[in-house]
């Protein structure tokens, strides 16, 4: 920092409300995704995100929160500077939801242990959309 210059970070750029929405957005939908329709196995039996892997449910509860967190923390910021962290935990956990459910649509996790084939159902693409918004 040069001598002389203030620290001011008022100066930092916010998130709009539009790319606010749009995380809220994504995380309701990926929430929603969870109690889709994730595999079928060859018996026609079809699994919801929740009943295949607790890790799905936690995951999509983990997106809501952090998006409630940016909302809060965006109404209450006094100088309207976001919390850099809330941001990066926000995107990280995005990033992390969006690779789940690239596995279970390149293949069901623990597919091998079950012992049978499993296909791929609608709720793994919502859950796509819902992690990429």
């Amino acid at each position: 920092m040069p001598a002389g210059a203030a620290n001011d970070s008022t100066t930092l750029p916010l998130a709009s409300s539009t790319e606010l929405l749009s995380i809220h957005e994504g995380s309701v939908l990926f929430l929603i995704a969870t109690f889709l329709s994730w595999i079928t196995n060859q018996d026609d039996e079809s699994f919801s995100g929740y009943e295949a892997d607790s890790v799905i449910a936690f995951t999509a509860y983990l997106g809501v929160g952090l998006a409630v967190a940016l909302l809060i923390a965006a109404q209450r910021s006094e100088r309207r500077v976001q919390h850099r962290g809330l941001s990066v935990a926000s995107m990280a956990a995005g990033i992390a939801a969006f690779g789940l459910a690239v596995s279970y649509l390149v293949d069901t996790p623990g597919a091998a242990e079950r012992g049978s084939e499993w296909d791929s159902e609608l709720g793994i693409y919502i859950a796509l959309v819902g992690a990429l918004i």
